[in-house]
């Protein structure tokens, strides 16, 4: 079964009346996803990567990878998941995606050494990364953590970070990697909203050897956007 499906319903603000119907069983809201992690990783990835790694095999980490090479192209594609024949079905698609090295690695630990950059896609309710697998100056795009039961990465990794980007901070206290802090200790780490940091009034990353983390919880807002794109498309 898939792990997310929907529908999409546009309606005319004037009238009120429904205007375009999308049956996308949740293609969407992946794509709209794997756009947000683009954005971050344009914003906070060093731009001379060469190494990625993607911890999940599933549907979203194709849109991620889809998306990232519209952002950065880096030479290797290191892979991580649960499941071997999930990680080399993973492979073979990226194979022909584009001409990087593809390397699958038998444990998480391994797969991040030597990343420039690490994407999770997971429905993990642990924490996978802890921070002292990470490399410095390495930036991580967690999707997975969208529910109150799911994490992805340790909280020394927050605590070790430079700056942290999240889609709305009281959704990430609620539902992303933010939740369980308290409130002085969230506040003492370096938050700033993606959406600041894109138009320029909040810092990103600083040098080169920062660890930076984007913590995507997904926007109601994205969702409107894309559908009022599609929907400008299909009935002009």
């Amino acid at each position: 079964m898939p792990t997310s499906s929907g529908i999409v319903t546009v309606f005319d603000a004037t009238t009120g009346q429904p205007a375009l119907v999308l049956l996308d069983d949740g293609y969407l809201t992946d794509l709209r996803t794997a756009a947000t992690g683009a954005l971050a990783n344009g914003a906070l990835a060093r731009k001379d990567i060469t190494a990625v790694t993607m911890i999940g095999t599933g549907g979203q980490a194709r849109h991620q990878l889809t998306a990232l090479l519209e952002v950065r192209q880096p030479r290797r594609l290191v892979i991580y998941g649960h499941t071997a024949a999930h990680a080399a079905a993973l492979a073979a698609w990226a194979h022909r995606l584009y001409p990087w090295e593809i390397i699958i690695a038998d444990t998480i630990p391994d797969s991040l050494s030597g990343a420039d950059l690490v994407i999770t896609v997971t429905p993990s309710d642990t924490p996978l990364i802890h921070t002292d697998w990470l490399p410095e100056g390495v930036h991580v795009t967690a999707v997975g953590a969208d529910g109150p039961h799911k994490r992805e990465l340790h909280r020394t990794v927050l605590t070790r970070a430079n700056r942290i980007a999240v889609d709305d901070l009281a959704q990430a206290r609620s539902f992303g990697e933010l939740k369980d802090l308290s409130d002085d200790a969230a506040a003492a780490l370096p938050v700033v909203t993606l959406g600041a940091l894109l138009s320029g009034d909040a810092p990103g990353r600083g040098s080169d050897t920062d660890i930076t983390i984007a913590d995507l919880t997904g926007l109601g807002a994205q969702d409107a956007a894309l559908a009022g794109y599609i929907a400008r498309h299909a009935l002009s």
